[in-house]
């Protein structure tokens, strides 16, 4: 198998690289989230009282 490079393709390539480094960052985002609302909606009534 013979790989070549051909820059004319390199900027659809990078669109697409970016497309998904920003997804993963949104749903990093988005369990960060789910995470924080969680730990607010259920917290032990002990600590709440000390």
């Amino acid at each position: 198998m013979k790989f070549t490079f051909d820059p004319s393709s390199l900027p659809e390539s990078l669109l697409i690289a970016a497309k998904g480094i920003l997804g993963t960052f949104v749903v990093i985002a988005a369990v960060m989230l789910v995470i924080y609302i969680l730990n607010k909606t259920t917290k032990s009534k002990k600590k709440e009282q000390q």
